[in-house]
């Protein structure tokens, strides 16, 4: 009967974690100890500790609830002041508190207000590796701007979100290899930094490139020639302009105009007028339609002399005749 009784009083003893003081009061069960300083259950605290309770164990609760009543117009000596004041969660594996606030906490959340040091209250929200790296950043003033950034194993930004406060918002994608794949999965570098892989895309506005654009190819090279705009396949347009010099110095005194004898016999040796491609150079090559078209103007202007000569021989005739 007494091993029982014995067994029982164990059994209940052990069954409520001790919870004790820095003064190294302990109160156990549901006793109605009085307790004061720091608390601790399961460890006993330190009176130099930054924790008004530590907990060696696992917490489980229904709610939880973290506030902190720093007003806004406080004012602080300096900014590690205003985190340690500011702080309202902290958790991770392996972290430690400093002056400013934790080294290696992997979740912090801040909630900074207005003061002497910041004209706008902030909420702030991070993450860190194990390196105590930042990873991921997030804060937003009240009535102002707010920013999400996500951050490599080095704590440079990979992206960023950010909004001004004016709803002007921008994101940014710094490193040289980031790129964008919508409706599908890919890796399309470094060729292709923006990839739609189906659907169509469209721009209700002015699409600008330092570089070329293709469509239906990638070459941009013909000959010795780059070309900006290359297209496979059939071009449709209301009009087509071109800039180019033009042909008028057919006109000028200087001009040397062949006689109708010396254009008979270059057509007869080469099968074309001269200046102008032949049907393979076209079939090999193509042309160009701004040069094509001031040969063509240029065979014109000549073609106008010829007429204008034949006209005066023409009337010189008529008036023998006469």
């Amino acid at each position: 009967m007494k091993k029982l009784f014995l067994f029982s009083v164990l059994t209940t003893t052990l069954s409520y974690a001790q919870v004790t003081d820095e003064n190294g009061t302990s109160a156990n069960g549901s006793g109605s100890t009085n307790l004061t300083g720091n608390i601790g259950i399961g460890i006993t605290p330190s009176s130099s500790s930054l924790y008004k309770l530590e907990v060696n164990g696992t917490l489980k609760a229904t709610i939880g609830e973290f506030t902190n009543s720093v007003p806004d117009g406080t004012i602080f000596n300096n900014f590690q002041d205003v985190s340690k004041a500011s702080r309202v969660l902290a958790a991770g594996t392996q972290f430690t508190p400093n002056s400013v606030g934790f080294s290696g906490a992997a979740f912090q959340i801040y909630d900074f207000p207005q003061s002497n040091l910041s004209s706008k209250s902030m909420i702030w929200m991070g993450l860190e590796d194990r390196n105590n790296m930042g990873r991921y950043r997030f804060f937003a003033e009240a009535g102002g701007k707010g920013e999400l950034v996500i951050l490599n194993k080095n704590q440079s930004e990979i992206f960023k979100l950010n909004e001004d406060g004016s709803d002007n918002v921008f994101i940014h994608m710094p490193k040289t290899n980031s790129r964008m794949v919508i409706a599908g999965y890919g890796n399309y570098l470094p060729e292709h930094k923006f990839v739609v892989k189906s659907g169509s895309a469209m721009v209700e506005g002015n699409i600008l490139t330092n570089s070329n654009l293709g469509i239906g190819t990638n070459s941009f090279i013909d000959g010795s020639d780059t070309y900006r705009l290359s297209v496979e396949g059939k071009v449709r347009a209301h009009a087509v302009k071109v800039y180019t010099d033009w042909a008028d110095y057919v006109f000028e005194a200087d001009y040397k105009l062949q006689t109708l004898n010396e254009v008979e016999n270059y057509i007869n040796k080469n099968g074309h007028l001269k200046g102008i491609p032949s049907a393979k150079e076209v079939e090999a090559n193509g042309i160009e339609l701004g040069e094509m078209n001031k040969l063509l103007l240029q065979k014109i202007e000549e073609l106008t002399l010829y007429t204008i000569e034949l006209k005066k021989e023409l009337d010189l005739l008529k008036t023998k005749i006469e």
